[in-house]
């Protein structure tokens, strides 16, 4: 049993709270894991064979499989992937964010899972010389690239017909129109209705990591294994809002320790508007329009004239 629908993103656009409200749904099967990341990462050393049996060997008789990998929007070959793999049908769901926002929430994720260590400025100005260095993980970090997405689209469209692609926009279809959103998305996979579908579900974290060093002035307090204690000095805690990515590191290499100190000093925390203005109007503003232009409809609440 393969997908017949994918999630493809944007990153950080409200991936993680509708792949929690497909799942609870009867007639869907989505993978235990959400990134199967197949399609990128692991189309070089892994068969499809083992795509398969990993991934969606618990499904029966749902009428709609799929799977949610927010980065393969950002990858121009993932297109022909997917349909040399799972066909011309396949269903297709596009979720977009104020450009802005989603590009500055990635960084904090990147900061997060420790791929990244430089302020936002910098990070957004090394964006083409990292990707020619390392496509994957370069593109990884390319947080203006992943929200130009009428380009993204575009690279859709000589595989997969317009009708097979769904577009929930996060501020306005699945923040504030949520009950709307979802009943579309699901006469859109062809399964209707669930009433034990909850909606109320929990988001993933945007904020920024906090990375604390103990001193023998200042000892940090932390808990471990269900208790306090206090770390001895030079010992590293990050806090990042998850606890599957928080870390506690008593006795840190050099190297780990110059990476988190340099992240410390240079991690942007907050985007105060007028970088936000700045940015919209330098790289999204047109943007913007063409995709509204593509879509049909005003996307009035990422405007930041």
């Amino acid at each position: 049993m393969l997908p017949n629908f994918v999630c493809v993103g944007a990153e950080k656009a409200g991936t993680t709270p509708l792949f929690r409200v497909l799942e609870q749904h009867r007639d869907v099967f989505m993978p235990r894991h959400k990134e199967t990341h197949f399609f990128t990462e692991q189309w070089h050393w892994k068969p499809i064979a083992v795509y398969e049996a990993h991934h969606f060997r618990g499904g029966a008789l749902e009428r709609a499989v799929g799977e949610s990998t927010p980065d393969y929007m950002r990858y121009p070959e993932v297109p022909a992937r997917l349909h040399q793999v799972l066909g011309p049908d396949l269903k297709l769901i596009f979720c977009l964010r104020d450009p802005v926002r989603r590009a500055f929430s990635q960084y904090h994720l990147c900061c997060r899972l420790l791929e990244e260590t430089e302020s936002f400025e910098t990070a957004i100005t090394l964006e083409s010389q990292r990707i020619a260095a390392d496509p994957i993980f370069g593109r990884r970090r390319a947080y203006l690239g992943a929200s130009r997405y009428q380009e993204q689209i575009e690279r859709f469209l000589p595989f997969f017909p317009r009708e097979n692609m769904f577009f929930m926009v996060l501020e306005e279809d699945f923040r504030s129109e949520r009950a709307r959103t979802v009943a579309r998305l699901f006469d859109f996979l062809g399964v209707g209705p669930d009433r034990k579908v909850k909606l109320e579900v929990q988001d993933t974290s945007n904020r920024a990591p906090l990375i604390r060093v103990s001193t023998a002035a200042k000892p940090l307090r932390q808990k471990l294994k269900g208790s306090f204690k206090l770390l001895p000095p030079g010992s590293l805690a990050i806090q990042t809002g998850n606890a599957w990515s928080n870390a506690v590191i008593e006795r840190p290499s050099r190297a780990i320790e110059r990476h988190l100190r340099h992240l410390a000093t240079h991690l942007t925390e907050r985007l105060d508007e007028v970088a936000v203005q700045r940015l919209y109007r330098e790289e999204f503003k047109d943007e913007i329009g063409r995709l509204e232009e593509f879509l049909g409809r005003d996307l009035a609440s990422w405007r930041h004239d």
